[in-house]
């Protein structure tokens, strides 16, 4: 398949919503009002396409319960900091860097891997302010 029609492919049927919040379950069921838009589909070996696109998402409480469980139970010292950093989340709107490779099987020209790559730390970044914030919210979240 020439890179023509596996731009057409990737545009007909693998960066539709549903197909991609499927993927990214974890996304689409805990997090707010989840929207992607691609920005951009690029050829970048023969049987490669790098699809790049924007994941917003909505921190909402059940965000917080499947995700980030560690924010609504806060004990000793770090009680407030927590505290504090969960008030902070819940509500913003996440922008969030994604990067999806498609490798293409040879013989066929169908996908035969894709390979999903999303950048919250950056997300959570914008909105926290600091790389020790950043580390509290991950440090026990439970995405990959």
């Amino acid at each position: 398949a020439n890179v023509e029609e596996m731009t057409n492919y990737i545009n007909t049927y693998l960066c539709d919503e549903t197909f991609l919040l499927g993927q990214l379950r974890c996304y689409s069921q805990y997090f707010g009002d989840p929207r992607i838009e691609l920005q951009q589909i690029e050829a970048a070996a023969p049987g490669v396409l790098i699809a790049n696109a924007t994941l917003s998402i909505t921190v909402t409480k059940l965000a917080l319960r499947h995700v980030f469980p560690h924010l609504l139970v806060y004990k000793g010292t770090t009680a407030s900091k927590i505290a504090s950093l969960r008030d902070r989340l819940i509500g913003r709107r996440l922008d969030c860097s994604v990067s999806m490779s498609f490798m293409f099987d040879g013989e066929t020209g169908r996908v035969a891997t894709i390979e999903t790559y999303i950048d919250l730390m950056a997300a959570l970044f914008r909105v926290l302010g600091s790389l020790e914030n950043v580390s509290q919210v991950l440090d026990h979240a439970l995405v990959g």
